[in-house]
């Protein structure tokens, strides 16, 4: 099976994310990828930043979008990205469950999450306040579909100016030893 006609030329046309391009030259680490799809982004990560294990995290369900369309994590979509992502199956872990579940057995101490999951605004804050507690200091909590309604206004309220954003709608935030967590982790309650 040819996976990359398998894969729509739309996506494997995507530059890397900018969020993702201030982990080069970093050594050893350790992150997550919530929402994985085909695995293309998976693939950009896994291919050029220094890897020791990423987590892939992904129900692969269908479910109806904030925008009212049917998903595309249709059943041959988890076999796709299982191939396409198959010569780095030393250094991943799949867990296919929900974000909110998997992030039980997700260890502390992470690089970087990047959250391109469910969009909708109550499992945005969910992601953001199960994950930010998990990333280290100097370690990066980013995400896609910036250009969302629901997504840019959750992490507009959540982060404020400490927001930053880049192509192909990312945005991102290093986490600070000077941030205050707790403040993160409280505007995602409400």
């Amino acid at each position: 099976m040819n996976i990359q006609s398998q894969i729509p030329n739309i996506v494997l046309g995507r530059v890397p994310r900018g969020s993702l391009l201030t982990l080069i030259g970093k050594k050893d680490l350790i992150g997550v990828e919530i929402g994985v799809q085909w695995g293309v982004n998976s693939r950009w990560i896994l291919d050029n930043l220094d890897i020791r294990k990423l987590y892939l995290i992904d129900p692969y369900v269908q479910y109806i979008s904030v925008s009212g369309i049917l998903s595309t994590d249709e059943p041959q979509t988890k076999e796709i990205a299982n191939i396409y992502l198959s010569k780095y199956n030393d250094i991943i872990e799949w867990i296919y469950e929900t974000s909110i579940n998997a992030s039980l057995s997700i260890p502390d101490n992470l690089d970087f999450v990047y959250i391109d999951g469910d969009h909708r605004v109550e499992m945005i804050r969910l992601d953001i306040k199960n994950y930010i507690q998990k990333i280290k200091i100097g370690g990066l909590l980013a995400g896609h579909d910036y250009n969302q309604l629901q997504v840019k206004k959750t992490v507009n309220k959540i982060f404020k100016d400490k927001l930053k954003t880049g192509q192909h709608n990312d945005w991102w935030v290093i986490k600070k030893d000077y941030h205050n967590e707790n403040y993160w982790i409280n505007n995602c309650v409400g």
